[in-house]
C-alpha cells in the first residue's frame, strides 16, 4: 500500500513538471519579464585566525543569481548568474577585500531579490603551482535588488 502511494505521487510530481516546462517561460506567472539592473559592492571584512604560508594569497569570489523556484526564471537561455573576484588586501591578521558585480537582468519576479554565495580561498603562491590551504565559503544569502542601476554595499565579517 505505502509503496503504491509513492509511485502515485511521483507519477503526479512527474506530471506536474512536464506541464511546466512545455508551457513557455512568460506563461508560468501570467506576467511579463522585468528588467532589474545595478552593482553588489561587497566587502569582506576578514579576520585570519589561521597559520597560512607566507606567500599566500587570499582571492574572495561572489556569485549571485535570482532567488526563489529556479523553475520560475528559467528560459531557453537558462538562469542568468554572474560572478566576480577580488585579491585581499592583507595586514597582519586581518584583510579586507572588495568584489563588484553590475547585472543586468530580465526576470519573472523581483518578489525574492538574489541569492548570493561567496568562497574565499588562501593560495600558497610558492612552488611552481598555486595550492589552495584554506578555504570558507557560505551559500545561499538572500539579499534585495538595488534600485534601478544603483549600487547596493553589502558587508561580511568572516573569520579565515
Amino acid at each position: 500500500m505505502h509503496r503504491t502511494r509513492i509511485a502515485v505521487l511521483l507519477f503526479l510530481a512527474s506530471v506536474v513538471s512536464v506541464s511546466a516546462w512545455s508551457q513557455p517561460s512568460g506563461k508560468h506567472h501570467g506576467s511579463s519579464p522585468t528588467a532589474v539592473g545595478g552593482t553588489y559592492s561587497i566587502t569582506f571584512n576578514l579576520n585570519i585566525e589561521s597559520t597560512l604560508p607566507a606567500n599566500s594569497s587570499i582571492v574572495c569570489k561572489v556569485q549571485i543569481a535570482p532567488a526563489g523556484s529556479v523553475f520560475g526564471n528559467l528560459s531557453a537561455q537558462g538562469a542568468p548568474a554572474e560572478s566576480a573576484a577580488s585579491i585581499a588586501a592583507v595586514t597582519g591578521s586581518t584583510a579586507t577585500c572588495v568584489v563588484d558585480i553590475p547585472f543586468s537582468w530580465s526576470v519573472e519576479s523581483t518578489r525574492n531579490g538574489v541569492s548570493l554565495s561567496y568562497e574565499i580561498d588562501a593560495f600558497n603562491t610558492s612552488g611552481s603551482l598555486p595550492a589552495v590551504v584554506r578555504s570558507s565559503a557560505l551559500q545561499g544569502v538572500p539579499e534585495s535588488y538595488p534600485g534601478s542601476g544603483e549600487s547596493s554595499p553589502l558587508s561580511f565579517n568572516v573569520t579565515f
